[in-house]
């Protein structure tokens, strides 16, 4: 069986049941006594009629009518839903009475039993708009994370997850995960990784390093050095506005600079 079949199929389906627990309650309200209760089974048919009238009126609002000002869309649709489904109901209760009473003119009289119906009217349309302002609330969260971890995925896309290195005269393919610590020292650019191995990277500059690190990962605390986040294990105050800095597996502390102690207790917050 198709979807939008079984769609449909449901929508009618819990509409008949809407109109009938409605007009059950009506019914229920309006009896005096439980012996005057009296219940009108064409009130399911007219209720599910007029239900499903609302239904597809509100869907086509919703659909076509854009607003520029998307905080009064879902207020403005319901109002506008509403207006459209009582003339219609107006005007088929006018035909209604014209062809089969011959009562073509139009007398407040004629609409006073529609307005169980009316009252049905305002709820199916008030249910239907309000689902459907959350599932397009939902949809439009999504698409904005969507965005976002497009946005993420290009940016991370650019920065660097290796770098050839040099020892011993041999070219080697350095994982940047695995180092600990970058260093500057005579011009030559040092990388420190976590099995307390030393190797030189092509990279002339701290600066031309930075601009393929991932600035979550990687932070430069000096003019000299750039530590990795994933082996940093404490810092403490050291002198005046400097920091001493703990890495993983070395012995000796690293000392950020002064203007440079305010941005890393940033960067680890």
């Amino acid at each position: 069986m198709p979807t939008t079949f079984k769609s449909t199929a449901r929508i009618i389906l819990l509409t008949a049941l809407a109109a009938l627990v409605h007009s059950l309650f009506i019914a229920f309200l309006s009896a005096p006594t439980a012996e005057a209760f009296v219940y009108y089974p064409d009130a399911i048919l007219f209720g599910t009629f007029f239900g499903l009238l609302a239904i597809s009126i509100s869907k086509i609002v919703f659909d076509e009518v854009r607003f520029r000002n998307g905080r009064y869309e879902y207020l403005m649709g319901f109002f506008i839903s509403f207006l459209i489904t009582m003339l219609c109901l107006m005007l088929i209760t006018w035909l209604f009475y014209g062809i089969l009473k011959g009562l073509w003119v139009i007398g407040l009289s004629m609409f006073k039993e529609q307005l169980v119906i009316l009252n049905f009217q305002v709820l199916v349309t008030l249910f239907y708009l309000g689902h459907k302002y959350s599932v397009l609330s939902a949809e439009s969260k999504n698409r904005k994370l969507e965005e976002e971890n497009r946005a993420l995925t290009n940016a991370l896309g650019q920065y660097k997850k290796r770098v050839s290195a040099t020892m011993n005269g041999k070219t080697l393919i350095l994982d940047i995960d695995q180092v600990r610590l970058f260093k500057i020292k005579e011009g030559v650019i040092f990388a420190h990784t976590k099995n307390d191995k030393k190797y030189t990277l092509q990279y002339t500059t701290l600066h031309q390093l930075e601009e393929v690190l991932n600035p979550q990962i990687f932070f430069r605390i000096n003019r000299s050095e750039i530590v990795n986040i994933e082996f940093l294990e404490s810092y403490e105050s050291y002198l005046k506005d400097r920091l001493a800095i703990k890495i993983q597996g070395m012995a000796d502390y690293l000392y950020t600079s002064n203007t440079k102690s305010p941005d890393f207790k940033k960067w680890i917050a």
